[in-house]
């Protein structure tokens, strides 16, 4: 052969062996000494690469970097690393938070969604030459737990002083946790062990937003920031809820006010109605009891009624139309001389009722 180069197509177990080189001089007859020596096995099975997780070790959380490798054999050289995710088809490529190098896989920011199974493949050669998959390796990525700030402060207290408690704290963990506090992202030179703070008016909070954090040395070793507090908005929902209560209160005190009026006025018009009726406001009519012969009766009492010389009584119960109170007239009349008297028996009585 006169090229720098010996190439094995399809190499099998037989190309296997150890391989050295020369080289000959082209016009004369002249020879270099013997190259190093290359040893070659070839192997009737595909290799099968080994996965393995780099970092960082044990429980992973959201939020941590992931770096997975992949190895064949104990040589890498020449080859190039392909990655898949839950399926074999189609291979993984670099996007803004992961990404290839080499012979390892990156995560950056790890999340919930990247959970599943991972394979890898080695190539190298023209062909190239692929391996076998490795054995596939379950990712697994636990929520980080989260801070949850508090406000401390009973609303009964909003309202009567200046300043608030807040509290931080990680809920569903039983461990002991140190806190960082931040105030507009930036942190706050607190003591770690603090998980309460005080914001008064005197250092400038009302326009700030705080949040806070969990820390510790085992994994995860922190939380994730709590959701910011304002303590404007605390400020704001006071002066709303004074707002309101003080309506709603002036709007009572007016209604009551407004009842009493009402009543009193209605009381003094029925005193005055009730005296003027019951000096001026009286009617006659008859009970229901007089029936058919009440028109004849009173038309005999209109009459001059004739008796054996004694004279006629009558009397007349009036009602009041107001308070139903009787009063009763009563009189004689003397027949006209001359005139018979008739003997109706019992003197008629009108009785007088109001009228309907």
């Amino acid at each position: 052969m006169t090229k720098d180069t010996y190439e094995i197509l399809s190499a099998d177990q037989s190309d296997s062996g150890t391989y050295t080189c020369k080289g000959q001089h082209k016009k004369r007859v002249l020879y270099t000494g013997s190259s190093n020596t290359i040893k070659v096995k070839v192997s009737g099975n595909k290799p099968k690469p080994q996965m393995f997780l780099d970092s960082p070790s044990g429980e992973l959380f959201t939020g941590d970097t992931v770096t997975l490798s992949c190895r064949v054999g104990t040589d890498p050289a020449g080859w190039k690393y392909l990655w898949y995710r839950e399926t074999q088809r189609a291979a993984l490529t670099s996007t803004d938070s992961s990404s290839t190098d080499g012979s390892s896989y990156t995560i950056r920011h790890a999340a919930e969604s990247h959970r599943g199974e991972y394979w890898c493949q080695a190539g190298r050669g023209r062909g190239p030459f692929y391996t076998l998959y490795s054995d596939s390796f379950k990712l697994n990525i636990t929520a980080r737990p989260h801070a949850v700030l508090t406000l401390e402060t009973p609303w009964t207290g909003i309202f009567r002083t200046d300043s608030l408690t807040l509290r931080c704290e990680v809920n569903g963990s039983p461990a002991k946790w140190n806190y960082t506090w931040y105030r507009d992202g930036q942190s706050l030179l607190l003591d770690p062990s603090r998980d309460r703070l005080i914001l008064t008016s005197a250092n400038d909070s009302y326009n700030s937003e705080y949040s806070c954090r969990g820390n510790r040395t085992d994994r995860p070793s922190y939380t994730e920031i709590s959701e910011g507090f304002r303590e404007r908005n605390i400020v704001l929902k006071r002066k709303i809820l004074v707002s309101v209560a003080s309506s709603f209160l002036l709007g009572i005190i007016l209604i009551i006010l407004g009842c009493i009026c009402l009543r009193m006025k209605m009381k003094s018009r029925k005193s005055t109605y009730k005296t003027t009726a019951q000096s001026n406001m009286f009617f006659s009519k008859p009970p229901t009891d007089i029936s058919a012969n009440l028109q004849s009766d009173v038309d005999d009492f209109t009459d001059v009624q004739q008796s054996t010389g004694a004279e006629a009584d009558y009397s007349i119960e009036l009602y009041s139309i107001l308070n139903l109170e009787k009063r009763k007239e009563g009189g004689k009349r003397t027949p006209e001389a001359g005139t018979p008297r008739r003997d109706h028996g019992p003197t008629a009585e009108t009785r007088v009722n109001p009228a309907a």
